[in-house]
């Protein structure tokens, strides 16, 4: 969480099963601090903090949004199923 003047200005939210892939589950922002840009402030402190911890991979998921390009990132197909048993 990112704040200013102790008030919440961003929210970010990761989610990872081996501490070297992560998923970029949410990220939020208050408008009322959006002049700012907390957002991506704090897309971009977590990175940082991701290459400090040599992750592998950060994934963004869903969504075709402008902060996903900034750095360079690369597109990749995926696609999502279901898997069941059958008795």
């Amino acid at each position: 969480m990112l704040t200013i003047n102790n008030q919440p200005a961003s929210i970010l939210l990761l989610s990872s099963l081996n501490r070297i892939d992560y998923y970029l589950e949410n990220i939020t922002y208050s408008p009322f601090f959006s002049k700012y840009s907390p957002g991506n402030v704090l897309y971009y402190a977590t990175i940082l903090d991701l290459i400090s911890r040599k992750a592998r991979t950060l994934y963004l998921l869903g969504g075709d949004h402008d902060y996903k390009k900034r750095f360079n990132g690369t597109e990749t197909l995926t696609y999502t199923g279901k898997i069941s048993r059958f008795n």
